[in-house]
């Protein structure tokens, strides 16, 4: 069965979420956890995009993102990719960190979009090992749960510089003169009573889409109004982006993929990495590294993979890098 693609138009909010390969965990101790974090932030600034929360399970992720630029696919394969190299880096692992393709929903900007807040922030104890405790033994984690933005929402800790609280505080219900992160906290742990089945039934309905049946019409009339809304699913990182993923597997800088030289592995794995997945022809890729034809980068590529055929070092870097750049190719 084929993918179905993705809707993307700049100003979209989506609902993501994505698991460890096979369910594993994704963070096996806190500096995972922590890691997972500077890669948050320093591709939301590379993408411009805008992160409204986030909850890390220890198997999956929940996020709730705007994306300005229309470019979720994009920020998403930066942001696992780079984790996904950190992780089989430092745990001394090869092959698929993350389980497929991620989960993107788009959301209305209304009340689905605050219920869903709270559904999310929630997650750390829907699961079945708090079905039995006490909503005070829940709240209690919730408040000393580090790797959600829950705590910051309601001023349990400093503001996240990461997270943009405005456009979900306008729409908390609050009482005149409340305070809006006491007003939040009410909302959310209010949750605790109720099972959430509304916007549980809505994401298993039309997993592509929360909001109302105006909402969705609205969307729809856009996609079939404006085919570019509607992204094909193709492989389609960034140069800048292969390029990056390769140079951090070997350990090397940026420019030693520009040398000159018969057994520069990293330049003849980024040439295979471009042809493979990115948008680049050969003769692109022939002219960012300076070669004089579209066959030297053929002949390039043919060397590495029988060099990887002797090498088995070389060859579980090359299988780490596509396993990565494979799981978390853009779907522009």
């Amino acid at each position: 069965m084929p993918r179905s693609p993705r809707v993307c138009f700049e100003g979209a909010i989506y609902h993501v979420m994505f698991r460890g390969n096979a369910k594993q965990d994704l963070f096996l101790d806190g500096r995972d956890a922590s890691r997972f974090l500077e890669a948050l932030a320093d591709r939301e600034a590379d993408h411009s995009v805008r992160i409204y929360l986030y909850c890390m399970m220890p198997n999956h992720v929940h996020l709730l993102v705007e994306t300005p630029l229309g470019n979720l696919s994009r920020f998403m394969a930066a942001l696992l990719t780079a984790y996904s190299l950190y992780f089989n880096k430092r745990h001394d692992r090869v092959g698929h960190v993350m389980q497929g393709r991620f989960k993107s929903c788009v959301v209305s900007g209304d009340e689905y979009l605050l219920r869903l807040t709270r559904y999310i922030h929630l997650n750390p104890v829907r699961t079945k090992e708090w079905e039995d405790r006490s909503i005070d033994d829940r709240i209690q984690f919730l408040h000393h749960f580090r790797w959600s933005s829950y705590r910051s929402y309601i001023g349990l800790c400093e503001t996240d510089n990461i997270v943009t609280y405005g456009p979900i505080m306008k729409m908390v219900p609050h009482a005149q003169n409340e305070d809006l992160q006491a007003a939040y906290r009410r909302y959310v742990e209010a949750g605790l009573g109720t099972t959430d089945d509304e916007i549980v039934e809505a994401l298993r309905h039309s997993p592509a889409s929360l909001g109302s049946t105006v909402f969705q019409s609205e969307l729809q009339e856009r996609i079939n109004r404006d085919g570019s809304a509607l992204r094909s699913v193709q492989s389609s990182l960034s140069a800048d982006d292969v390029i990056a993923c390769v140079v951090q597997q070997f350990g090397v800088s940026g420019d030693r993929i520009h040398e000159h030289r018969k057994e520069n592995w990293p330049r003849a794995a980024a040439a295979q990495m471009l042809a493979k997945y990115s948008n680049m022809t050969q003769a692109g890729i022939a002219k960012k590294f300076g070669l004089h034809s579209n066959s030297a980068v053929c002949h390039m590529i043919r060397r590495l993979k029988n060099a990887c055929a002797l090498d088995h070092d070389l060859a579980a870097k090359i299988e780490t890098i596509s396993s990565v750049l494979g799981d978390n190719a853009a779907t522009e």
